[in-house]
């Protein structure tokens, strides 16, 4: 049986799902609103049991999944949620702990799904990595130069006049982006967010002099971006003609919907798979999308790899199947 952590938002696990359908293979999806329930768990001769308890909270279905009939595991989104109604009762009567009780009780939580990831990773087939579903973006740039990539020079900073000596230095000029994440907020049907969005000399008229610290990179002058999905120590690329669009030539995410940008499938040169490669197995991982910049002197400039990245945008356009492809991966002769 195939195990998989989703939410429910996710389109791409149910068109997975649709082809373990069409191959009749047995699967279960946990989602962070199930209510999972370990009976017991045991560890003896060099053998772990244990068997969950799924609780549908909506329709109180229940569902029964025993480690031993787990064969592959894909770690998309979500999480284990055990069971925490017993925090509610700790919080409620330890007047005499307080908190302490309440957080040493968290971290018996914590070892608990920890252990139960870990034994999924160690003895089971596994897509994903649930520690890995928010590296940290400074950490991958240096794992990626490490491992002999090129990548835009990053800086960082909360002081006006030294972000004026960046600009300054810089031949092209400079982007802003998120450190780690972008922002997202949704009130009142109105949805904000933010994107790479290139810092002109006189955005420092609405800087103070002291400010929030904030990512700055050199702008890559680009020919193309690449947007490339990784399973099975294979690539399968996409070339996105962004450049040709004022929309989308800083951040492509800018969709033009009138005037969509060309994508064609695009086939990676093998000295630059190999070093992405690299910076898969430094960061534990056998799966995510890579976004890459090839600038006009043909050189390719690594930009991040988001582990639980969409994969349909590169599926769809250039006929991958990769929807397919996972499932068939998943799938244990």
């Amino acid at each position: 049986m195939i195990l998989i952590f989703s939410d429910k938002t996710d389109y791409s696990t149910q068109s997975v799902c649709d082809w373990l359908d069409s191959d009749k293979v047995n699967y279960k999806i946990i989602y962070p609103e199930h209510n999972i329930v370990i009976n017991s768990l045991l560890i003896l001769n060099n053998k772990i049991e244990f068997d969950f308890l799924i609780q549908n909270l909506l329709n109180e279905e229940i569902q029964v999944i025993k480690f031993s009939e787990i064969s592959s595991v894909w770690f998309r989104r979500g999480f284990l949620n055990l069971n925490k109604i017993y925090f509610k009762e700790i919080a409620s009567n330890s007047k005499y702990f307080g908190n302490e009780l309440l957080n040493f009780h968290l971290k018996e939580y914590n070892s608990i799904t920890n252990f139960i990831y870990e034994s999924f990773i160690r003895y089971k087939k596994i897509l994903g990595n649930p520690f890995k579903f928010d590296i940290n973006k400074l950490t991958m740039l240096l794992i990626a130069q490490e491992c002999g990539l090129s990548i835009p020079k990053t800086y960082l900073t909360s002081q006006k006049e030294l972000l004026k000596q960046f600009i300054k230095n810089s031949k092209n000029g400079i982007i802003s982006k998120g450190i780690q994440n972008g922002f997202y907020f949704e009130k009142d049907g109105n949805f904000h967010t933010t994107y790479t969005e290139q810092f002109y000399n006189e955005d420092l008229d609405k800087v103070n002099d002291t400010f929030f610290y904030s990512l700055f990179q050199d702008k890559i002058i680009k020919k193309y971006e690449i947007r490339s999905f990784y399973i099975d120590n294979r690539f399968f690329s996409m070339v996105i003609h962004s450049q040709e669009n004022p929309q989308t030539q800083v951040d492509f995410r800018k969709y033009d919907d009138i005037n969509p940008n060309k994508v064609e499938p695009f086939l990676l040169p093998k000295k630059i798979e190999n070093k992405l490669k690299n910076v898969f197995n430094s960061l534990s991982l056998n799966t995510g999308s890579v976004d890459i910049i090839v600038d006009n002197h043909n050189n390719y400039v690594f930009l991040e790899i988001n582990p639980v990245g969409q994969f349909g945008m590169v599926s769809a356009p250039c006929n991958y199947l990769l929807e397919k492809e996972i499932a068939n991966y998943l799938k244990v002769n």
